[in-house]
């Protein structure tokens, strides 16, 4: 056991710190905290194609809207800010809404979509199989692959890869 020792107990207040004593300096430069301003959105920082609209709306982890614009949704007419869509009967008809709410609450962006009734462009889905089909027909057509039919007749092509 030791012996207790008596606290030594404080009469005065502490010497107030002036700014130009040279204490201050020793004290990292930190920033002040400020207020994070929503960035202003131009032309050139919006989408420049409905690809990247959708895009963008699976980078935001909108996964329902995506795959709505992906498999239920006819490009007619993209512009900057304007929307022009035909939709499938699985679609949502409230999908443009839904699309409009969710740009201006993420983007601070308000986009005018309309729905029409012409035909449109296929949908980005229906484009990527047409593109898959047409590199699978090129791929059978080249010479090489059309002499590996011919001396493994019961070989097929399961996949295709891009490298």
């Amino acid at each position: 056991m030791g012996i207790p020792r008596k606290k030594k107990v404080l009469t005065e207040s502490p010497p107030e710190i002036e700014q130009d004593s040279g204490l201050l300096d020793t004290i990292p430069n930190v920033p002040p905290i400020q207020e994070p301003v929503p960035p202003e959105v131009s032309q050139s920082d919006t989408f420049s194609s409905f690809e990247d609209l959708v895009s963008w709306f699976s980078e935001a982890r909108e996964g329902l809207l995506h795959a709505h614009l992906l498999y239920e949704v006819h490009l007619v007419d993209f512009k900057p800010f304007h929307l022009t869509i035909r939709l499938s009967q699985k679609a949502p008809k409230d999908l443009p809404l839904q699309l409009q709410n969710l740009l201006k609450k993420k983007r601070d962006e308000v986009w005018t979509i309309a729905i029409s009734d012409e035909i449109g462009h296929p949908t980005l889905h229906e484009q990527e199989q047409k593109a898959q089909e047409e590199r699978r027909t090129t791929i059978l057509q080249d010479p090489l692959v059309k002499s590996l039919k011919e001396a493994f007749p019961e070989a097929t092509l399961l996949e295709i890869k891009e490298i």
